[in-house]
């Protein structure tokens, strides 16, 4: 089985509530984070590894996984924000994800780093 790309995803709740990361879709990944823990404001999530998958009918396509943040409130959960990723060629990318998502930094080494912190809608 090929390997594809893979990155550390690094994420800062920048909030003043808790915050649960889930993943909601995915497209030729092996790996899409072990998220589940929540979030409190000001901390950082440790780092989740996830990798693209490089092999079979995934050869040309991109890979891409999406997730949603949603805020803790009393007795619900409300999704605040989603952030895209994409892999292709081995280089990771922002793709459609909303405003209070901040890229803090994406750097493309051996395995690319990616920084990132969510903030009130």
């Amino acid at each position: 089985m090929a390997m594809g790309y893979g990155a550390f995803i690094h994420i800062t709740n920048g909030t003043d509530k808790p915050v649960q990361v889930t993943t909601v879709s995915e497209q030729c990944m092996h790996g899409t984070g072990h998220w589940g823990d929540i979030l409190f404001p000001k901390d950082e999530y440790p780092s989740q590894y996830i990798e693209a998958k490089a092999s079979g009918s995934c050869i040309t396509q991109t890979s891409l996984v999406k997730y949603e943040f949603r805020q803790i409130l009393d007795s619900s959960a409300e999704v605040i924000a989603t952030l895209e990723l994409l892999e292709k060629g081995h280089k990771w990318s922002v793709g459609e994800s909303t405003h209070n998502v901040q890229v803090d930094e994406i750097t493309q080494e051996k395995q690319a780093h990616m920084w990132f912190t969510v903030v009130a809608k």
